[in-house]
């Protein structure tokens, strides 16, 4: 595909700033809501002190792999933690709880074939 067709991804709302500020704002909630500090975060994940106020903070830019670190020591799927900043809160917060207390989660279960909506063309009973 030559680059004059290629599709790039938009980002849904504001500018770039703006979302890296959304995602700092939803691992700061992490922090709170499992009564933690930046401090223990550095240690847990070895980085130097002050590391994670000062990511959190913007004074460090927050890189991917920074982000997926805090979800793992807070045993949150990134799934879970995007989907909850981006549309889906009551679904993912659910599933967000049950695996920070511990509890395995069932996906979804499949809808059985005569609910499923028909797709192409329709079978005909022989």
């Amino acid at each position: 595909m030559d680059s004059k067709n290629q599709v790039w991804y938009t980002p849904p709302m504001g500018n770039l700033e703006e979302q890296v500020e959304e995602v700092r704002e939803g691992l700061r909630q992490l922090v709170r809501q499992d009564d933690r500090s930046f401090a223990w975060i550095d240690r847990k994940l070895g980085w130097t002190d002050a590391t994670a106020s000062q990511l959190m903070r913007g004074r460090i830019k927050l890189q991917v792999m920074h982000v997926f670190q805090i979800l793992e020591l807070f045993n949150v799927e990134p799934e879970d933690f995007f989907g909850n900043l981006y549309g889906r809160p009551v679904e993912t917060a659910r599933r967000m709880m049950a695996r920070r207390r511990g509890y395995e989660v069932a996906a979804p279960q499949a809808q059985p074939e005569s609910h499923r909506p028909a797709r192409g063309r329709r079978r005909t009973e022989t």
